[in-house]
């Protein structure tokens, strides 16, 4: 496994496109996510990153605002779960990601989670 924690001046390289949440956990001001379907891209950075399909731990410390939307649709009943901690304040660099709920978008049930944070740091594990 190789961890990698991006400089803050490159948090917004970090990108999900449409990833497939399989797990998150929170503790101690910090949000954990395995997902899939990440790109992070940094100039000259001399170590391998992940590979798209790659499946990623994703660590997203001391965070001051978090904000995690997981949704989705079994038959003509809609869930929405909403997790929201610390509070929001203008100025702060928001992060915002999202996708599909891996395990029940396997069974094409619709789904999606949304994800913003203002993080002090972020980690990679691949």
């Amino acid at each position: 496994m190789t961890k990698y924690v991006i400089p803050k001046k490159f948090h917004q390289n970090l990108y999900i496109f449409e990833g497939g949440l399989q797990h998150y956990h929170i503790y101690n001001k910090s949000l954990t996510i395995i997902t899939n379907l990440v790109d992070y891209y940094e100039p000259s950075i001399d170590i391998r990153l992940p590979d798209y399909m790659d499946t990623v731990k994703i660590f997203f410390k001391n965070f001051r605002y978090l904000k995690l939307n997981t949704s989705y649709v079994i038959e003509s009943d809609h869930y929405n779960n909403i997790i929201e901690l610390g509070e929001y304040r203008d100025g702060n660099e928001l992060l915002d990601y999202g996708g599909v709920l891996y395990w029940l978008g396997s069974l094409d049930v619709p789904t999606s989670w949304i994800l913003e944070v203002v993080c002090e740091d972020i980690e990679l594990e691949f």
